[in-house]
């Protein structure tokens, strides 16, 4: 996993992954990205193969996000069937007891 991160932090700095990012930033970042390129190093991971990993991570969290928010589509909608359902019980329940005036 941290081989990961350091793939991303890698891959980014490098601006291949965004371009615009490789140009602001801070003394912790420059020294975190220092620190990944020598721990890449000591796995002996390419810069390609770094770039790989860190596009597939990017991938897989798009993914994940993309299902989250289809899971959260699919309850919200059947929270809605429910209140419908629901409504129309009311409303028929009504309906029965004002036959009775």
């Amino acid at each position: 996993m941290k081989l990961a991160i350091l793939a991303t932090a890698a891959a980014i700095l490098a601006g291949t992954l965004a371009p615009g990012l490789a140009q602001a930033q801070t003394r912790a970042e420059i020294r975190h990205h220092r620190m990944v390129e020598r721990s890449m190093r000591d796995h002996h991971v390419s810069p390609r193969e770094a770039r790989r990993i860190a596009e597939r991570r990017m991938h897989h969290r798009m993914m994940e996000r993309r299902a989250e928010r289809r899971m959260e589509r699919r309850i919200a909608e059947r929270r809605l069937e429910r209140a419908e359902r629901r409504h129309d019980r009311a409303v028929r329940r009504m309906h029965r007891e004002m036959r009775r005036y």
